[in-house]
C-alpha cells in the first residue's frame, strides 16, 4: 500500500457504533487503509448519532451536521494529514455524512458511497463546483426501506444528489433498511471503477 492510495472513511448509522461497517469495508476494498469514525452524540442506550432525529427544528439539525462534519474532518486530517484523498462510505445517517464530506471538501473525496441515506437540503459553498464537475456517487437503497422513506429529507434526496453529482443509483427489491450481498457487490464494482 502506498501513501497515494485513498483511505476509506466509514460512518455508521443512527444508534450504531464505529465497529458496525468495518466488515463491509473489508469486502469493498480490502487493500485500503480504514478509519471508522464514531458519531459525536452519545445516545442513552450506548449507540451514537451524527445528529438528532429530524423534527421541526431543521436549523438545529443542520447546525449539528455542520459540527459533526467539522469533527469528522478533524479526525481524518489527524490520522491521514490534510492532503490524502478519502473514500467516504456511510450507512443511513452516515450516508448523509458521506455526502457532506464530498460537499465540504470535494477535492479530498475520491469516491462516495451512500447506503440507505438521505442528503441535506441545505446549500453548501462547494455545491456549485460539484454541479460543474458532476463526480460519480454510488447510492443504494432497498425498495422496502420504510424507515428511510419516512424521514423528512428523503423525498428530495435523489434530486439534490443529481444536482451535484452523477448518481449511480441502485434499488433492491425486497430489501429493508439494511444491506445485502448484491448491494455490496455493486458498491465494490463502483469503487473498482473509481479507483482504477
Amino acid at each position: 500500500m502506498t501513501s497515494e492510495q485513498p483511505a476509506i472513511v466509514l460512518m455508521h448509522g443512527y444508534g450504531s457504533n464505529e465497529h458496525d461497517l468495518v466488515p463491509i469495508a473489508e469486502m469493498l476494498a480490502p487493500d485500503l487503509e480504514v478509519l471508522s469514525l464514531r458519531a459525536p452524540i452519545e445516545l442513552p442506550w450506548g449507540g451514537a448519532a451524527w445528529f438528532q432525529l429530524l423534527d421541526e427544528n431543521e436549523d438545529a439539525r443542520l447546525a449539528e451536521i455542520d459540527v459533526a462534519v467539522a469533527g469528522a474532518w478533524e479526525r481524518i486530517d489527524g490520522r491521514f494529514g490534510s492532503n490524502r484523498k478519502v473514500v467516504a462510505i456511510g450507512f443511513s445517517q452516515g450516508g448523509l455524512m458521506a455526502s457532506q464530506l464530498l460537499r465540504t471538501r470535494p477535492e479530498r473525496v475520491a469516491a462516495t458511497v451512500i447506503f440507505a441515506g438521505i442528503v441535506s437540503p441545505a446549500e453548501y459553498p462547494a455545491d456549485a463546483l460539484l454541479a460543474e464537475q458532476k463526480p460519480e456517487v454510488f447510492y443504494g437503497k432497498g425498495d422496502e426501506d420504510q424507515l428511510l422513506e419516512n424521514i423528512r429529507w428523503f423525498p428530495g434526496t435523489i434530486s439534490k444528489l443529481e444536482s451535484i453529482a452523477q448518481v449511480d443509483k441502485h434499488f433492491y427489491p425486497g430489501l429493508a433498511h439494511q444491506l445485502n450481498e448484491q448491494e455490496i457487490a455493486d458498491a465494490r464494482a463502483y469503487l473498482q471503477r473509481m479507483l482504477s
